[in-house]
Parts: structure tokens; sequence; C-alpha cells
């Protein structure tokens, strides 16, 4: 496995569309600054909406995460 390491604070755009330039099959995000509930839902919804389809998308986060749709 191959990793791609884009850098600090890359928007959810950003980071979908790396993943999309670089045909990845998973997409890991390490969110420390407790965004994760604001972040990961934009990531998702980006990847949606392009042709690539997201197989994996792994979370390291410093607080306990809780989705859900609103």
């Amino acid at each position: 496995m191959e990793v791609i390491y884009t850098g600090l604070r890359q928007t959810p755009e950003m980071v979908v569309n790396a993943a999309v330039q670089e045909d990845v099959q998973v997409i890991g995000l390490s969110i420390l600054s407790g965004a994760h509930n604001a972040i990961v839902p934009r990531v998702m919804d980006c990847s949606s909406k392009t042709r690539w389809m997201m197989c994996w998308c792994s979370l390291a986060a410093s607080s306990p995460i809780r989705m859900s749709k609103a």
C-alpha cells in the first residue's frame, strides 16, 4: 500500500480531489481539532458528487464520533 500525504489544513474538496487524481481505495483522516463532526460529512458528500466511489474512510479523532443524519 502506498501513502499519499496531502499536508495540513486541506479542505474536504481538496482531499477528495486528490483521492480522485491518485485513484486511491482508502482515505485516511487524522483530525485532532475536534472538527470531525463537520469535516467527515463534507468529505463523504464531496466524494458522492464525483464518479469516484470510496471503499473505506479511516478516521483518527480526538473525541468520540457520533454520525447521524440531521
